[in-house]
């Protein structure tokens, strides 16, 4: 779907999804991306997504930012990897993560799942709507003791307890 991506932030994440993106051989140097990633704190997120020009796609990787932080741009879509990083790894801590996809439009889905695909990740879609709510329950999984540590959101029930 792409092949120019400029991913904006060198963070935790941006770092990881610059490497990953860049073993997958896509472009991110090309100064015309068809895809700007914002990977900036949440925060910043409006203020850098108003000073980049109309056209491109852009999309950021926040959990709990709202979509209308990318206004003005309309093509958008949010991309959060459900996900804890570090430094001191590197791609592979993107590896079978599960990544929320929050779209206004098919097409926005379309390329926040394919994101989400090519960088490792398995996507669902998330509604704007319930980012809060998501982002939340993310942050209580993730720091719960109760929470299994390499994934606070697995993939198969937890085990009947018989009560």
């Amino acid at each position: 779907m792409f092949t120019r991506i400029d991913v904006i932030g060198a963070g935790r994440v941006g770092a990881a999804v610059t490497a990953r993106l860049r073993d997958r051989g896509l472009d991110l140097e090309s100064g015309d991306p068809e895809l700007v990633l914002l990977c900036v704190p949440d925060g910043a997120i409006a203020e850098v997504a108003a000073s980049r020009p109309l056209g491109p796609w852009i999309a950021h990787v926040s959990g709990a930012t709202p979509l209308a932080a990318l206004d003005p741009h309309e093509r958008r879509f949010g991309m959060h990897p459900l996900q804890t990083f570090t430094r001191a790894r590197g791609a592979d801590q993107l590896d079978g993560a599960w990544a929320a996809v929050t779209a206004e439009r098919e097409d926005a889905h379309d390329a926040g799942f394919w994101l989400a695909e090519t960088l490792g990740l398995r996507p669902f879609a998330l509604d704007d709507c319930a980012r809060t709510l998501y982002h939340a329950g993310a942050v209580f999984g993730s720091t719960s003791p109760d929470s299994p540590p390499s994934c606070p959101f697995p993939s198969d029930p937890p085990p009947s307890t018989g009560r």
